[in-house]
């Protein structure tokens, strides 16, 4: 069996920053409703704020070194691009994967330590034949594979 290369480049995904613009917006329509006295109201403001600042830097913009800008799966081997340095990854626990969204967590294996990180991916943050090649891959491979060899690369 020839061995394929599939590699999936991501960008910003307009869907996925109006989705979090209108989920925010209506936190923070619920947080001015309230019946919080205005201290609170304004402190928890400015953390919503924050955090939305930081989250749409990573995860929509990828503008974060820390941010994932690529998922690579060769030779039943998972890679993800961060900060433009390819690590080695596997796929962990569960994931959602559907036309519209494919949400999973990836266990980076490193020289010193295990991190967890999420990839989320929109339809239109890459290249959709790229993205329907990658959704089949986990449904087909990935995490019956992840499964039997968690501790693989340990």
């Amino acid at each position: 069996m020839a061995k394929e290369l599939l590699e999936v480049n991501l960008g910003t995904s307009v869907i996925h920053l109006v989705a979090y613009a209108l989920i925010h917006c209506a936190a923070l329509l619920m947080l001015s409703l309230s019946a919080l006295t205005w201290p609170w109201v304004l402190l928890l403001f400015l953390f919503q704020c924050v955090f939305a600042y930081f989250y749409s830097k990573r995860h929509i913009f990828r503008l974060n070194p820390a941010s994932i800008s690529a998922v690579r799966y060769y030779d039943g081997q998972w890679r993800i691009n961060r900060g433009g340095n390819w690590i080695l990854a596997w796929p962990y626990r569960q994931a959602f994967v559907s036309p519209l969204l494919i949400c999973f967590n990836v266990r980076l294996y490193r020289e010193n330590s295990n991190q967890i990180a999420s990839v989320i991916i929109f339809p239109d943050s890459a290249n959709p034949i790229q993205i329907h090649a990658l959704r089949l891959q986990l449904l087909i491979d990935g995490f019956m594979v992840a499964s039997e060899n968690q501790n693989r690369y340990s």
